[in-house]
C-alpha cells in the first residue's frame, strides 16, 4: 500500500465520521429543542455542542474526527500501525458495551434512526478498507463479534426496513461561504465540517 493510498484511505474515514457526526448531531439537536425549545441558529448551537451536557456525548467522536484529519495532513506519512490503530479505535469507539458511554447511545440509536443507519453504512465501507489491526478477538473476517452484530442490525434496516443506499445524503460540491465569526471553512450548504479557526485551531465542531 502507497503513502497515498494510506492518506486516501483515512480521508475517506474521515468523511464517513462526519456524517455519522452530523446525523447524531441532528438528533440530538431535536431532542434538546423538545425539552428546551428551538435553538435559536449555528451560533447558539456550537455554544450547546461545546458546552452543554445534553452534547457532551459526541465530544470524543468529534476529537476522534480532528485526530485522524492531522494524521491524514501531516507532512510524515502514517506508518502500517498507525493506520491499524485508528480503525482500532474507531471501532473500540462505536461498540462500546459500557453504560453511557458513546457506543452504548450510539447503537441505541441506530435502531431507531434511519440517518444514523445509513452513515454506520459509509462508515462500515470506509472502515474495511483500512488494514486490520492484530488483534486477537477479531474474528476471521476482521471483525469482532460487537463490530458484527451492528453490521448485522444496520443490513436489517438497510434492507429489510425498506432504506436503500441510494437514499443516503450526498456531499454537497457548492462553494464554501465565509462565517461572520471568524471561522472558516463551513459549507455553504450546511453539511458537516471540522472547522478551522483563524488560529489555526482545531475546534470539535460540526454544523448544520
Amino acid at each position: 500500500m502507497t503513502t497515498t493510498d494510506r492518506r486516501d484511505q483515512l480521508r475517506a474515514l474521515s468523511r464517513a465520521l462526519q456524517e455519522v457526526h452530523r446525523a447524531l448531531l441532528e438528533v440530538s439537536r431535536a431532542r434538546y429543542e423538545v425539552a428546551h425549545g428551538p435553538v435559536g441558529g449555528s451560533g447558539e448551537l456550537l455554544q450547546l455542542v461545546l458546552r452543554d451536557e445534553a452534547f457532551a456525548w459526541l465530544q470524543p467522536l468529534s476529537a476522534l474526527i480532528v485526530e485522524i484529519d492531522e494524521l491524514s495532513a501531516r507532512h510524515r506519512a502514517s506508518n502500517l500501525a498507525e493506520v491499524e490503530e485508528v480503525r482500532a479505535r474507531v471501532e473500540a469507539l462505536i461498540s462500546s458495551r459500557d453504560l453511557g458511554s458513546f457506543g452504548a447511545r450510539y447503537v441505541a440509536l441506530l435502531g431507531s434512526e434511519p440517518n444514523i443507519a445509513m452513515s454506520h453504512f459509509a462508515l462500515r465501507t470506509a472502515l474495511r478498507a483500512l488494514p486490520v489491526p492484530p488483534r486477537p478477538e477479531l474474528l476471521a473476517s476482521g471483525d469482532d463479534v460487537l463490530t458484527v452484530e451492528i453490521d448485522a442490525m444496520v443490513d436489517s434496516l438497510t434492507v429489510g426496513g425498506g432504506i436503500h443506499v441510494e437514499d443516503a445524503p450526498r456531499p454537497s460540491t457548492r462553494p464554501r461561504r465565509p462565517s461572520p465569526s471568524g471561522i472558516e471553512d463551513v459549507p455553504a450548504t450546511g453539511h458537516p465540517a471540522v472547522i478551522r479557526s483563524r488560529h489555526e485551531q482545531m475546534v470539535p465542531w460540526r454544523t448544520l
